[in-house]
């Protein structure tokens, strides 16, 4: 199902899971800008942004852009992947944890630098073909969520045919846990999220466990995510 099917169904409930749990995947977004700072007054876009969450991880100085692909939420323009946008080119493009819902990734890639400024950089980051959160998603969040399925495209980064013009800064896969108050909590965020419906509590939470894996940290319950950052420069 398109990006745009999936979130014009569940967009709200994803919101309200960000909005309720708003530090709960610091980690994820912090790791970004890990191979190559932020610099002062670069102005970044962020597509697809759904609630325009990546703006608390950037400097003050930094503009950012946000766009989606769906439903408007706070008033984020709808756009097409594929398509020109309305906007000047930009330092620094980020797209995170949605190119498995991306229908074609070379359009799409193609479109995102025609869009960035030479020397610019590209911010990919997406759970990998490899991962047991590939089939958490598509297995587990696929037979419980609101739009009846969960079919991502995951890729072997490494083996991907960029656009010829876009060098490779760096491709490796991180650890970015996400991080709760209580199991509750937790299970609470992830049936947001992913919309999951007609299911128990408890049935989450042993999903979570098999698929994910989580534990007690100090007096944090750290569920145990990571995503394959992938850097592009112009």
């Amino acid at each position: 199902m398109k990006y745009e099917n999936i979130f014009r169904h569940r967009g709200e409930s994803y919101d309200l899971a960000m909005k309720k749990y708003p530090n709960a995947r610091d980690l994820e977004f912090k790791q970004l800008f890990y191979k190559t700072p932020l610099k002062e007054n670069e102005i970044i876009l962020d597509i697809p942004a759904l609630g325009g969450y990546l703006k608390k991880y950037c400097l003050k100085s930094n503009e950012v852009i946000f766009l989606d692909f769906s439903k408007s939420i706070n008033g984020i323009d709808v756009v097409s992947p594929y398509e020109k946008w309305q906007i000047q080119p930009v330092d620094r493009i980020v797209c995170l944890a949605a190119v498995h819902h991306i229908e074609n990734l070379d359009l799409f890639l193609n479109n995102m630098k025609n869009h960035l400024k030479k020397g610019g950089f590209i911010h990919l980051a997406d759970v990998s073909n490899s991962s047991n959160l590939s089939k958490f998603l598509d297995e587990f969040v696929g037979s419980h969520t609101s739009t009846g399925e969960h079919n991502g495209k995951y890729y072997d980064w490494e083996k991907v045919n960029f656009p010829k013009e876009l060098n490779v800064v760096e491709i490796q896969t991180r650890s970015c846990p996400w991080f709760f108050d209580s199991e509750q909590n937790m299970v609470d965020y992830c049936r947001l999220l992913f919309d999951l419906r007609n299911i128990t509590d408890n049935e989450i939470l042993i999903a979570l466990k098999e698929y994910v894996g989580f534990e007690e940290d100090k007096d944090k319950v750290k569920l145990n995510w990571n995503l394959t950052y992938t850097d592009l420069c112009l």
